[in-house]
């Protein structure tokens, strides 16, 4: 996000390319078939969506207006393109080709999984709103608590072992926090920061599920435990 570099670092560190154009927002997914995914880039302004392959070829694969969130969606096993166009989500296939456009609030979204199934994250007016491939809501929470007026940046559903509970992060000047809700609409923990567009994505290491939450002030945490 915030328009900064999409790097490709191998797994000792080492950066093999970087892309230094406008990116707003990037994912993998294996555009050829060949078992080797390229890396999708949602781009500021009208760059549209570029991909990359392993040794940072560029290839654009479809034209869009400041596309602000990127992802894959799949459905009967099929992998599509997902992002943000103006003010509409577009889902297409992999060729770029224009599949469906879902007319969703479209203030930034996520790719998860939602009672079992991949879902669609959007959020508006300080809710989160979950969507299936067709554009259904499946469902809706509050991100804030009442009195608080901070802009929605960025959410993550976590997975069915960790109860299925919902982290919002949010923002106020330099100062941006992280909030973690049950499907009760409780706030279960919360923590504020320095530094700006805070992302948090979750991930697996051996037998244990992590969060990573970091920002563009360089702050990382790690999460081992909820």
């Amino acid at each position: 996000g915030g328009w900064q570099s999409v790097s490709l670092f191998d797994e000792k560190g080492k950066k093999m390319w970087e892309y230094s154009g406008s990116p707003n927002d990037a994912a993998l997914i294996d555009l050829d078939s060949n078992g080797v995914n390229e890396i999708i880039v949602g781009t500021n302004g009208s760059g549209g969506i570029i991909a990359f392959n392993q040794t940072g070829k560029k290839a654009q694969i479809a034209k869009a207006s400041n596309a602000f969130s990127i992802g894959v969606i799949k459905e009967n096993g099929v992998n599509y393109i997902i992002h943000s166009d103006g003010g509409n989500i577009v889902i297409r296939s992999v060729d770029g080709k224009l599949f469906r456009t879902l007319h969703l609030p479209s203030e930034s979204f996520e790719i998860d999984e939602f009672k079992g199934n991949q879902a669609i994250f959007c959020a508006k007016n300080k809710k989160l709103y979950v969507f299936d491939f067709f554009g259904e809501i499946l469902d809706s929470f509050s991100l804030e608590t009442k009195g608080r007026n901070h802009k929605y940046i960025n959410t993550q559903l976590l997975s069915v072992e960790n109860s299925g509970r919902i982290i919002s992060t949010n923002i106020r000047r330099a100062n941006s926090e992280w909030c973690l809700y049950d499907h009760n609409d409780s706030l279960v923990y919360h923590e504020s920061y320095l530094g700006h567009y805070p992302v948090v994505c979750e991930y697996t290491s051996g037998s244990k599920v992590h969060l990573l939450l970091g920002c563009d002030e360089g702050v990382v945490k790690v999460y081992s435990k909820i």
